[in-house]
């Protein structure tokens, strides 16, 4: 899938980044990547990204309305301005 392998969104990229790879000595000898911040309350949501208060690239645009929904690939789309 090309969400694993070519993420396009932060937020996955993030996630990725933070799953500890077996075997590796780098693994042993690193700390994981963190997402800095809190987890928005799903009840209220921020405008346009959710993830925009916690995203390193984050725009005053990703703040403002609701990010649509772009294809990338033929099998993948994003929810982001900057992929």
């Amino acid at each position: 899938m090309d969400v694993f392998h070519n993420a396009k969104h932060p937020y996955t990229q993030g996630l990725l980044h933070s799953i500890p790879k077996l075997g590796s000595s780098i693994a042993r000898k690193a700390r994981l990547d963190v997402i800095e911040g809190m987890v928005p309350n799903l009840l209220h949501l921020p405008e346009g990204c959710a993830f925009a208060p916690r995203c390193d690239k984050r725009t005053p645009e990703c703040s403002i309305s609701e990010i649509p929904l772009e294809p990338v690939t033929a099998n993948q789309e994003v929810r982001c301005i900057h992929a």
